[in-house]
């Protein structure tokens, strides 16, 4: 599943620590302050919204940060730099580590920023994370385990999972990582590699999904759907992780069923009318409805089987043996795709005009 990202872009910015020799030698002791400002984009425009999709807004603010910084990104770098920045050190200019935001409060409101300010021990080739929006209503990282973390493969085992088997984040509060390795924090903003250079930019660990559900136009090429009408009921998803690794890595910690959940099935949740020219259901009269809805979830990323080679194999079902076109059975297990995959069902009504003649003389019309 594609993931939608909310990017928060972080700039850190270093003031000198130490003072530098004419030959621009590094300094490798000592303190470097710190001042990291952070913005998050507005993203895409939203024009759909639903119950289960929160907007722009909520899901672009930042609400608290958990910063560390290791000595490199091996299993045992050790962390030289820890701290929580949540409302009690929030705009406190009076303290060493303190922390600032505005947060967007309306769509059309500029960007989220902000800026973080921290001293820290001057070393080169770290690896800096932060972890932001930490809510224990909805995952179960805080800032309290974050802080017992002493090693960077430490934080790479950090598994983040759902404290309630839903599938939307309803707090508003949209857990983020980032990771920027090769980091020197030294104070010599001429190194390219210079913390002043670096930008750290913040991932959702949640995926948000739009389904916009139509009838397709005439596949003839006519802008005429076929159908007379598509009347939908309601979308499930199956197999929803409870729970993903903080820090992206080649492994899927939902590696089994009980770490996956079903969804409830809900109904459709809003509908819009096509804006194209000359887009009629069968009738030619009446304009094609588009129904929609959004839901977020973490990432599934079991892979399919080998051996896909065709769109149809996605979907391909166990028949069979001897199979023909008459014989009538149930569809058995999927041949290609992992049975822990994530997928949504939907259920609806599509009714076509057909004209067919039974008997001599007599005309029956079936939808």
């Amino acid at each position: 599943m594609k993931k939608w990202l909310l990017y928060i872009v972080l700039f850190l910015f270093v003031f000198a620590g130490c003072v530098h020799e004419p030959s621009e030698k590094p300094c490798t002791d000592g303190e470097v302050d710190c001042v990291l400002s952070f913005g998050s984009p507005q993203g895409m425009s939203v024009d759909v919204t639903t119950r289960g999709e929160l907007g722009i807004v909520r899901e672009s603010n930042v609400f608290n940060i958990y910063l560390m910084i290791f000595e490199g990104n091996s299993a045992g770098s050790k962390k030289i730099y820890g701290h929580y920045f949540d409302s009690g050190n929030l705009n406190a200019t009076s303290e060493s580590n303190y922390w600032t935001v505005t947060n967007m409060s309306a769509a059309n409101d500029p960007a989220t920023n902000g800026t973080i300010h921290f001293r820290t021990s001057a070393k080169a080739g770290c690896t800096v994370v932060a972890v932001a929006n930490m809510n224990p209503n909805d995952l179960d990282v805080s800032a309290g385990l974050l802080s017992t973390i002493q090693t960077f493969g430490e934080l790479q085992g950090v598994v983040a999972t759902q404290v309630r088997s839903e599938i939307a984040a309803n707090s508003g509060f949209f857990q983020m990582t980032a990771q920027v390795d090769g980091v020197n924090i030294q104070g010599n903003t001429n190194d390219p590699n210079d913390i002043s250079k670096k930008t750290l930019s913040l991932k959702r660990l949640y995926a948000k999904v739009t389904f916009n559900v139509r009838v397709a136009k005439d596949t003839l090429g006519g802008p005429r759907s076929p159908l007379s009408k598509f009347v939908p009921y309601t979308w499930q998803v199956v197999n929803v992780p409870t729970c993903c690794f903080l820090l992206p890595g080649a492994e899927d910690a939902a590696d089994s069923a009980d770490k996956l959940f079903s969804t409830e099935a809900l109904g459709f949740e809003t509908e819009t009318i096509t804006t194209d020219n000359n887009d009629y259901y069968a009738d030619g009269k009446t304009k094609v409805s588009i129904h929609s809805f959004s839901f977020y979830m973490m990432e599934n990323r079991h892979a399919p089987s080998a051996g896909i080679t065709t769109y149809a194999d996605r979907e391909r079902r166990v028949k069979p043996d001897p199979y023909t076109a008459t014989t009538f059975f149930d569809n058995g297990g999927y041949v290609y795709t992992d049975p822990l995959s994530a997928y949504v069902v939907l259920t609806g009504k599509i009714v076509m005009g057909t004209t067919a003649t039974v008997g001599e003389g007599v005309n029956a019309h079936t939808n």
